[in-house]
């Protein structure tokens, strides 16, 4: 996780060591927790960046279009199990 969050810094020409982005990450047992306040503040307010930590199931069936569209305009970090991977440069065709 700490790669992948200091290669969506780099996007915006953040420096940030992965140390640095550790001490700002609440540890868990596998890695760090993508879902606490302690990252959306270090994000947002340490970096000015926008973060949203969205569930697999609380993206509603009516939403999902809306939901496609935001991952095709933003960095977007999913999760699977123990692992993360960054979407860049996602796209779909409607």
């Amino acid at each position: 996780m700490l790669a992948v969050l200091q290669a969506v810094l780099r996007n915006y020409k953040i420096r940030s060591s992965q140390e640095e982005i550790a001490g700002n990450l609440t540890p868990e047992k596998f890695g760090f927790s993508m879902s606490d306040k302690k990252i959306e503040h270090f994000l947002r307010e340490d970096k000015g960046l926008e973060y949203s930590f969205i569930n697999y199931n609380e993206i509603l069936s009516d939403a999902q279009e809306t939901f496609l569209v935001n991952v095709m305009e933003n960095d977007v970090i999913i999760g699977l199990n123990h692992h993360i991977a960054l979407l860049l440069d996602f796209k779909i065709q409607f």
